[in-house]
Parts: structure tokens; C-alpha cells; sequence
């Protein structure tokens, strides 16, 4: 388990299928990101799978992008490019963000919204 992530810079992924955090094995106590951003097809802001302490990003996260391959658990479907991923429904503990989640399709079939905060 990994007690405390702060990472010095904000995370920003370049890439198909890209994610700019995730926890698919073990755990974290507690994570503080300044911010988020992703640039392509398939790609996922933060992407939580297992128990997780408390997450935190900053100034928020964006993800530019549409529908595109995604490698998940040795295989690669398509999936929409997501800001926050929760799945499948681990045990987070409850938190706040003032911080806007930001999801900016870039094909015209996905709708571009944005929500400024959100409680888990």
C-alpha cells in the first residue's frame, strides 16, 4: 500500500487509451494531484479500481478526446474518453472537489460538459 502520492507537477498524458492515474492493484491512503489533463481517444483522467483513501486534485481535471481503443485487463475496447472512473464501485472514502471535472469531446457525436463539483 502506498501511504501518500503528491506528485510536484500537474499530470498531463499525451497518448490513445493514456491515463494520468490509476489504481487497479493494491491502494493509496492519500493522493494530492494539482491537476489533470488528458489529450486523446480513450483516454481517462483517473481511474480507480480497488479501495482508495482520499483523492484530491486541485485545480481539476480535462480530458480532451472521443471514443477509441482503451487496453483494460489484457484486452482493448473502445471507450469514451473520460475525466473520472470509478469502477467497479471500490470503497472511496467520502470527499469534495470545488474543482471542475471537464470532459471535452472531440468528436461531435459526444457532448462536451463540464461539472464543477462533485462529492463521492
Amino acid at each position: 500500500m502506498t501511504r501518500t502520492l503528491e506528485p510536484d507537477a500537474p499530470i498531463e498524458t499525451f497518448g490513445q487509451g493514456a491515463r494520468g492515474f490509476n489504481i487497479y492493484a493494491g491502494t493509496v491512503h492519500s493522493a494530492t494531484f494539482d491537476r489533470i489533463v488528458t489529450h486523446a481517444d480513450g483516454a481517462v483522467g483517473v481511474q480507480i479500481s480497488e479501495p482508495a483513501g482520499k483523492i484530491t486534485v486541485l485545480r481539476g481535471m480535462e480530458t480532451f478526446g472521443g471514443a477509441g481503443p482503451s487496453l483494460v485487463k489484457g484486452a482493448i475496447p473502445q471507450l469514451s474518453a473520460i475525466a473520472l472512473s470509478v469502477n467497479p464501485a471500490p470503497r472511496l472514502k467520502p470527499s469534495r472537489s470545488t474543482a471542475s471535472l471537464r470532459p471535452i469531446a472531440s468528436k461531435p457525436s459526444h457532448s462536451s460538459n463540464s461539472v464543477r463539483s462533485a462529492v463521492c
